[in-house]
């Protein structure tokens, strides 16, 4: 599974940087949204679309995006079955969730210590 993000967004990094930790079997490619990978993935969005959200392009070549992608991301988690079930049976908690998180996502960054950036990073250069 493909997870696409915002590679200027501190908050965005150190939360994939999160996932690729937690995916103990190597499910996940993290892609940045800037890259050209990502615009041919998400070929039929435009830049504003892809810009908005992230993404996850699951095994089946289609793309979920925001709090849709949720429960595809927990699914792939080992030991997440509990919050992909909430996730799948309340999707309306998580949009509001997902969406409150997005709307501070710039306030959010900036609190980040440079220690937690720094090892987002190197989780980041690990993956393929």
């Amino acid at each position: 599974m493909q997870i696409l993000y915002d590679a200027d967004c501190g908050l965005c990094r150190v939360s994939v940087a999160l996932l690729l930790r937690w995916d103990r079997h190597r499910s996940f490619e993290a892609v940045a949204l800037q890259s050209d990978r990502a615009a041919a993935l998400l070929a039929d969005m435009d830049e504003a679309e892809r810009m908005a959200s992230f993404h996850a392009v699951v095994a089946d070549g289609s793309v979920l995006s925001g709090s849709d992608a949720v429960p595809a991301v927990l699914s792939a988690l080992p030991g997440a079955g509990v919050l992909e079930h909430a996730s799948r049976r309340l999707p309306r908690v998580t949009a509001l969730t997902y969406g409150a998180v997005v709307a501070q996502r710039s306030r959010i960054g900036p609190l980040i210590p440079d220690r937690v950036r720094q090892w987002a990073e190197r989780e980041l250069e690990r993956t393929p």
